[in-house]
C-alpha cells in the first residue's frame, strides 16, 4: 500500500497542477482556455484530464514494474551469495544412459528426458526448438553429450548445467498432447517407463 501510495502521489500532484494551471489560464483570460471553460467546462477539463491520467498511468506503472525488477534482481543476488557463502553449491558429475525426445505439437517444443547414473531423470526445455517448430519444422538446438554436469543452488533455487564428451544419437522426437510438461531444468518424477503414458493423452 505504501508503495502504491508513494508511486501514485507524484501523479495525482501532476494532473492537480496541470488543472490549477488551466484555471489561471482561464482567469488571466486567455481566449482559447477562457472560452472553452465558459462553454463547456466539463469537456474542458475532461480534455486536460484524460490525457493526464493516462500518461500518469503509464508512468506510475512502469515506476512499480522497475521497482518491482530491481527488488527481485536485489533478493536473486543476495540468494546466490547465501548460497556461495555458506558452501551449500552441489556441483554433480552424471553419465547419460538414455534420452528421450517428446514435442508439444501446439507449439513445436522439445522436452527432453535424461535418465541419468543416478538412475532419475532430468527435464530440459529445448526453447529454441519451438522458434523452428511453430513455422512446422523443428529445428532441435540441445544435443546432449555422455556426461551431465549439474550445479545446484539450494537457497535461490538454481540450476546451471552443461555437457561434456561425445555426443550422443538422438531418438525421433514423439509427439505428444500433454496438458503437464514436467519444469525445464527439474527431476522428473514419473518413472522412465511411464513416460510417454503419463505426459500425454493421445500418441499422434
Amino acid at each position: 500500500m505504501l508503495l502504491a501510495a508513494a508511486t501514485l502521489a507524484p501523479a495525482i500532484f501532476t494532473v492537480l497542477a496541470y488543472l490549477v494551471l488551466a484555471i489561471l489560464a482561464m482567469l488571466a483570460g486567455i481566449p482559447l482556455a477562457n472560452g472553452a471553460w465558459r462553454t463547456n467546462p466539463i469537456t474542458f477539463t475532461g480534455a486536460i484530464a484524460v490525457p493526464v491520467l493516462i500518461l500518469a498511468f503509464t508512468l506510475t506503472s512502469q515506476i512499480r514494474w522497475t521497482l518491482r525488477s530491481q527488488r527481485a534482481q536485489r533478493q536473486r543476488v543476495s540468494e546466490l551469495e547465501a548460497d556461495l557463502s555458506a558452501g551449500l553449491v552441489r556441483d554433480e558429475t552424471f553419465s547419460v544412459t538414455a534420452v528421450k525426445r517428446l514435442r508439444d505439437p501446439e507449439h513445436g517444443m522439445l522436452i527432453l528426458f535424461l535418465r541419468l547414473s543416478n538412475d532419475k531423470t532430468f527435464v530440459l526445455h529445448d526453447h529454441a526448438s519451438a522458434e523452428t517448430g511453430a513455422e512446422g519444422v523443428t529445428q532441435p538446438s540441445l544435443t546432449p553429450a555422455t556426461t551431465f554436469h549439474l550445479l545446484t543452488f539450494p537457497v535461490s533455487k538454481t540450476r546451471s548445467w552443461s555437457f561434456s564428451g561425445d555426443p550422443l544419437s538422438m531418438p525421433e522426437p514423439l509427439d505428444l498432447t500433454a496438458d503437464d510438461w514436467p519444469d525445464d531444468e527439474s527431476w522428473c518424477k514419473i518413472s522412465w517407463d511411464r513416460i510417454e503414458q503419463h505426459y500425454a493423452a493421445k500418441v499422434r
